[in-house]
């Protein structure tokens, strides 16, 4: 469903992805690991198509996403109902007057019903136990409650790909716990996941695979992810932990 080739990229004439190539099945889970300023996030905002690529080529579902595919409105309005992105930083991605507003957002751009964008919302904000916020100013909530509220209004369009930047940040352990297993349920229905992440033990089940990004911005592991984070020696030496 993905593939990246030979991605290089420069940010500020510094390279941030050396070379690095890889390819993601349909329906897989798969967490990109690696210390501060490796790469992390600059790799998910390609496969999102945020980021215009000069050296290298990125492919989604047998589409080469490039700067004249996110220039066509129309193609690019497809993609980003296909592939949904949760950022790091939820104040980014927050701008509605109320909670109940930006979930709907995405939804409203679409040609959908009024009553299957309410219900969509109400499923997302349960999903989420958020329903008590939905009158509330997004900028005013804690910085979890701006994260969930993130992650639902990514969910409303029903992506088949779920991209999530460090989505534990700011969470309490039972707010992480319930992201856990519904992250874990929604690649058990079929979603492919793929997420930054530092929590490696509350993600232990989810996740089957890891691509680990050095410091020196090259992928210097593609397997099997709990035989990854029990490798302590490994992460270590890499300054994962």
């Amino acid at each position: 469903m993905i593939e990246i080739k030979n991605l290089t990229c420069r940010l500020n004439g510094n390279v941030v992805l050396d070379d690095i190539s890889f390819k993601i099945n349909k329906g897989e889970s798969v967490a990109i690991i690696g210390p501060n300023g490796s790469g992390k996030t600059t790799l998910l905002r390609v496969l999102n198509g945020l980021l215009d690529i000069r050296n290298g080529e990125y492919v989604f579902d047998g589409q080469r996403i490039d700067d004249k595919f996110l220039k066509d409105a129309k193609r690019r309005k497809i993609f980003h109902k296909r592939i949904g992105f949760v950022f790091q930083n939820s104040d980014n991605q927050l701008f509605c007057k109320t909670v109940f507003d930006e979930v709907a957002f995405s939804l409203l751009q679409f040609d959908i019903k009024y009553e299957e964008v309410e219900k969509r919302v109400f499923d997302c904000l349960k999903l989420l136990d958020i329903e008590h916020l939905k009158e509330r100013v997004p900028y005013t909530l804690s910085g979890g409650e701006k994260k969930k509220v993130a992650i639902a209004s990514t969910l409303a369009l029903n992506p088949e790909v779920l991209i999530l930047d460090e989505p534990l940040n700011e969470i309490d352990p039972k707010s992480k716990r319930k992201i856990r297993e519904l992250l874990k349920t929604l690649n058990d229905y079929g979603k492919t996941i793929i997420c930054a992440t530092h929590d490696f033990e509350y993600f232990k089940g989810v996740f089957k695979r890891a691509i680990v990004i050095s410091s020196g911005h090259k992928i210097i592991y593609d397997g099997d992810f709990e035989s990854l984070i029990d490798n302590k020696e490994f992460l270590e030496q890499n300054d994962i932990i």
